[in-house]
């Protein structure tokens, strides 16, 4: 239907019955998002109204326009935009305590250390935009596994919109972008936008 419609959005509705019912819904939702033409929203909730959008933000063109996407939504004045950023393994990384030196850097730095200075430089490059056009936008850079904490942020700090990027284009993105935005759409306690890298532009 999205694809004879030439549809601009997918919306799928939930009801916050189940683990259960959240679960399977979560995997039709994971696969509408994986062939869709389009973005996929699935809407949970008591449709309060939008006060919170997290982005999850790992640098990747698809997430870059996610995050362009919050940009877009018509969102009311008082809602906060937050920017996430997960750098991968991190955790691993700072046991580790590998070092990356000249030529890669101009100077010797932990990797740890390096992938936070990519985080946070990525979230301003980002927010730029979202706060010249007058929206309200925080950044965090958190460590972990990406859907879980993206998870946490939404039930800690009551985000009612999650808005993930997604691609299909080789089993390799799917694996490793992909299945980030379909454990969230399984399980996130809020409503989740999953912006399809080729249809965000």
């Amino acid at each position: 239907a999205a694809v004879k419609g030439s549809a601009d959005l997918i919306v799928l509705g939930s009801h916050r019955h189940s683990a259960v019912v959240r679960f399977f819904l979560g995997s039709v939702a994971a696969q509408v998002a994986l062939q869709a033409p389009c973005p996929v929203l699935v809407v949970r909730g008591a449709g309060t109204g939008l006060r919170r959008v997290a982005v999850g933000v790992d640098g990747s063109r698809n997430s870059t326009q996610a995050a362009a996407w919050l940009g877009r939504l018509p969102l009311p004045a008082d809602c906060e935009g937050r920017l996430v950023s997960v750098p991968s393994n991190l955790q691993q990384i700072a046991h580790a305590h590998v070092l990356l030196t000249p030529p890669l850097t101009p100077e010797t730095i932990p990797l740890d250390e390096w992938q936070r200075q990519r985080a946070a430089n990525c979230l301003r490059e980002l927010a730029a935009p979202l706060l010249k056009s007058g929206k309200c936008v925080a950044t965090e850079i958190r460590s972990g596994d990406a859907a879980e904490v993206l998870q946490a942020v939404a039930t800690d700090e009551g985000i009612d919109l999650l808005v993930a990027g997604s691609n299909d284009h080789n089993a390799l993105e799917h694996l490793l972008v992909g299945s980030v935005s379909q454990q969230v759409l399984r399980h996130a306690p809020c409503s989740v936008l999953v912006v399809r890298g080729a249809c965000a532009a």
